[in-house]
């Protein structure tokens, strides 16, 4: 059985070699278009990560269940009245939520720096809040 190899439609080199009989003109004009595909690709490279970001970050939130009960065991607390199984479950979801809520940051802060603008901008313009401490 023979292995069917397949070369790239050109090689660097052999590409250096043609670019280099270009009188200056030519070779303006084709950096130019190169410049422009690389930019072109890296914009869509840009524009895919920011919308696989955004839904990332909707995606980093407990379930309506899980968030339901942490309210119920929140509650319970406050009145003293946790089983000790209870206090288990709040500390998993309090856990749970916590990681879930730093990778949620960590994808914020990579989309403030593919959009070119601060945090605290990219929150606002998404309607976010930041989470009060105390």
């Amino acid at each position: 059985m023979s292995k069917a190899q397949t070369q790239p439609a050109f090689d660097a080199p052999t590409l250096l070699e043609q670019v280099a009989d270009m009188d200056i003109q030519e070779l303006e004009d084709f950096v130019r278009q190169l410049n422009r595909m690389i930019f072109q690709r890296k914009s869509a490279d840009n524009e895919f990560r920011q919308r696989t970001l955004l839904r990332l970050i909707n995606q980093t939130v407990l379930s309506r269940e899980k968030r339901a009960l942490y309210l119920r065991l929140v509650k319970k607390l406050e009145k003293d009245t946790l089983t000790e199984s209870e206090h288990l479950q709040f500390i998993q979801l309090t856990e749970e939520e916590e990681t879930l809520r730093n990778e949620r940051v960590q994808m914020l802060v990579e989309l403030s720096c593919l959009k070119n603008i601060p945090l605290n901008q990219l929150m606002q313009d998404m309607g976010l809040q930041p989470v009060g401490h105390g």
